[in-house]
């Protein structure tokens, strides 16, 4: 039988709105509002990114220290993440996501949660969200389990999200020439997995992103409606 997977970015894609920065802020108005006192100094340093003066490993890490602490006891981060999932399930789930979501699985396809997102809290939403499998950013661990901000590898992202993908099919040993894959993104940094993808959807894509769509033969669709026969054959 041929394999189906229906690989989804998570930020703007499936949620209508970005998580990491509002995930630090949840979590030190939940925890230690003292912490949003720092609030200047991440903004700060996302500008700092932003004139790529240091790349996402280096700014993730950061704002985990600031906003959460340079050592999280493990279960402590479950209860903050399940709190936060709270937050933004089912209410920030773009309408066209849900519909994609649920005529995939209809279908059978492997429904994949592919995220820059930390695991700590990408695998909560994943999971909430009915995706069997969560590809998220990964971070180190203390010895005891504790989570710690520095990222384990790299960050998630473009070619790495591609290679992450890559190698999970490897590993479920999932031919990529026999397999109906079809990915969904909003951002052209995801370009490297849409172009493995025998299907790519660029979601609410801005300008550029909407020009590369048509040149690659990627299908253009809106994730603030649910059309119908979204995300069907």
């Amino acid at each position: 039988m041929q394999s189906r997977i229906a690989l989804y970015d998570l930020d703007r894609t499936v949620l209508a709105t970005p998580t990491f920065t509002s995930f630090l802020l949840f979590a030190a108005r939940r925890d230690a509002r003292w912490r949003l006192l720092l609030l200047p100094i991440w903004i700060l340093a996302m500008l700092a990114h932003a004139m790529k003066f240091y790349d996402r490993d280096v700014l993730k890490p950061l704002g985990i220290s600031l906003f959460i602490g340079r050592r999280i006891d493990q279960s402590h981060m479950q209860s903050l993440a399940s709190a936060f999932a709270d937050t933004r399930i089912p209410n920030d789930i773009q309408p066209g996501a849900l519909a994609a979501m649920q005529a995939d699985e209809a279908n059978g396809y492997t429904l994949v949660l592919a995220t820059a997102a930390p695991e700590f809290y990408a695998c909560e939403l994943g999971r909430r969200m009915g995706f069997q499998v969560v590809l998220a950013t990964r971070h180190c661990r203390a010895d005891n389990g504790d989570w710690l901000p520095a990222i384990m590898g790299t960050n998630c992202y473009g070619h790495e999200k591609r290679r992450r993908i890559d190698r999970w099919l490897s590993d479920a040993d999932i031919n990529t020439e026999g397999a109906d894959i079809r990915f969904y993104s909003d951002d052209l940094s995801d370009a490297p997995t849409l172009e493995v993808a025998n299907q790519g959807f660029a979601v609410n894509p801005n300008r550029k992103f909407a020009r590369a769509a048509d040149l690659a033969g990627w299908t253009i669709v809106d994730f603030r409606i649910a059309p119908s026969g979204a995300g069907e054959r």
